[in-house]
């Protein structure tokens, strides 16, 4: 199976998983209380502050990355298909067919992972 078919498989939970795997380790090396009211983000704060001073001693392009892990974030960020369909009859009950129209409802689609040949059965 290649990465593209294997990540495919893996859930945002899965991902969501690991990232708390990541902060809870980050958190106890460095000594934070993740417990604390504003903990989480205390700790995604200092992590990203850490990998940033990482990237720089290691040549790796700091904005690059991040670009790269937005881009990833998008194209992995899925919604239900039934709430897509709900979101898109709210948009499209309330407003004209217009270019900003289409475009919410394509990315709605695109959130949702729904084939346009899905839409039409």
């Amino acid at each position: 199976m290649d990465d593209l078919a294997r990540m495919s498989e893996i859930t945002n939970e899965q991902r969501a998983d690991w990232a708390r795997i990541a902060l809870d380790a980050f958190a106890r090396q460095s000594g934070q209380n993740v417990d604390l009211p504003d903990g989480d983000t205390e700790v995604i704060t200092d992590l990203l502050c850490d990998l940033h001073h990482w990237a720089v001693a290691h040549d790796v392009l700091w904005r690059e990355a991040l670009a790269r892990a937005e881009m990833h974030y998008e194209a992995e960020r899925v919604i239900p298909a039934d709430e897509a369909l709900l979101r898109i009859a709210t948009i499209l009950s309330g407003n004209e067919w217009d270019a900003g129209t289409i475009e919410t409802v394509a990315e709605t689609v695109r959130q949702a992972g729904i084939a346009v040949k899905d839409l039409a059965e």
